[in-house]
């Protein structure tokens, strides 16, 4: 199994760059920003949080679906539009999630951003709050992106969250919902909405190779689904994924108390657990083809001492 290390993030604040580079803050009509997959970017909600090394991945084809304004749109849930592994996680949220509810502000900023959303779901209703985001996030799925993929973003600046028209690079890591739309940007954490279609793009930003203003996809919401069909990243072949697989976060927020954060090694089914200073607990985790994970639990118990009873003392009084 290839080792994992987060990849490097931007600084969370910071200018947009020159003219045409655009700005991100106050975007003009058409602008359309192009986010590589190894960059954070500006004015990011977390440090990034997408896991690397990735393999190469094809680019999907876009046969299907419909095309609007030069955006192909199709449905999340389509078998091969994303990639994915049943042991290599995309993205892990768990440090994410931990540094969003440490502030407060950048919690709401992150909310009322998706909150924008009309079509929204989960399994919480249709609105989310800033004590929603834990179990939120455990019902995303990461993945990664097949194709360059047309979105709404969102910078985090003075508390708020403002958007801005976005291209996610090919091989993004993103996590998706239980209907395939894309909801966060790994790299950044930033919360993720469907694009508003612009009639004259102006594209922002350094293009990489293949870009192709025809070919980007718009995602589509499918049918709610329990797993994923995806393209695995090591071998090529399609793979089903379980929602929520490789999300393994439930993060309570208890003030000073002492935490356990939980991690899984999906190939040898083990766990592994080290201590923090906030309360992180494992709510699911998909197993492959290994034997089912063994978790121990070690208790302790301390018991008050023993306290032995009064000793007795009988006095013989004489004739």
């Amino acid at each position: 199994m290839p080792v994992l290390v987060l990849l490097s993030a931007a600084a969370c604040s910071g200018g947009s760059g020159g003219a045409s580079q655009g700005d991100r803050l106050h975007p003009k009509g058409g602008d359309v920003f192009l986010e590589a997959l190894t960059e954070s970017g500006p004015n990011t909600f977390t440090h990034s949080v997408a896991l690397a090394p990735v393999p190469a991945i094809g680019v999907a084809g876009t046969t299907g679906g419909s095309s609007t304004q030069g955006l192909r749109s199709i449905a999340g849930t389509t078998a091969g539009l994303y990639g994915g592994s049943g042991s290599q996680q995309a993205c892990d949220p768990n440090a994410a999630v931990a540094s969003l509810l440490d502030h407060d502000a950048t919690a709401q900023a992150w909310v009322d951003a998706l909150n924008t959303d009309s079509d929204l779901t989960w399994s919480g209703g249709s609105k989310l709050a800033a004590e929603d985001i834990t179990t939120y996030v455990g019902e995303l799925t990461s993945v990664i992106l097949r194709n360059d993929t047309r979105v709404t973003d969102h910078a985090f600046s003075g508390n708020r969250s403002p958007a801005f028209q976005a291209v996610l690079q090919h091989g993004t890591a993103v996590m998706v919902d239980a209907q395939g739309i894309p909801r966060v940007r790994c790299a950044a954490f930033s919360p993720l909405t469907p694009p508003v279609p612009a009639s004259s793009p102006k594209y922002r930003g350094t293009k990489w190779d293949g870009f192709d203003p025809k070919k980007l996809v718009a995602v589509t919401s499918g049918r709610t689904v329990d797993s994923f069909t995806v393209v695995d990243i090591h071998t090529g072949k399609q793979i089903d994924i379980f929602v929520g697989a490789n999300c393994l976060c439930d993060r309570t927020k208890q003030g000073s108390t002492t935490t356990t954060s939980t991690t899984v090694d999906f190939v040898n089914e083990t766990t592994t657990t080290s201590k923090t200073g906030r309360t992180t607990t494992t709510i699911r985790h998909t197993t492959t083809t290994a034997a089912p994970a063994t978790t121990t639990t070690h208790v302790t118990t301390t018991t008050p001492p023993t306290t032995a009873p009064p000793a007795t003392t009988t006095t013989t009084s004489g004739p």
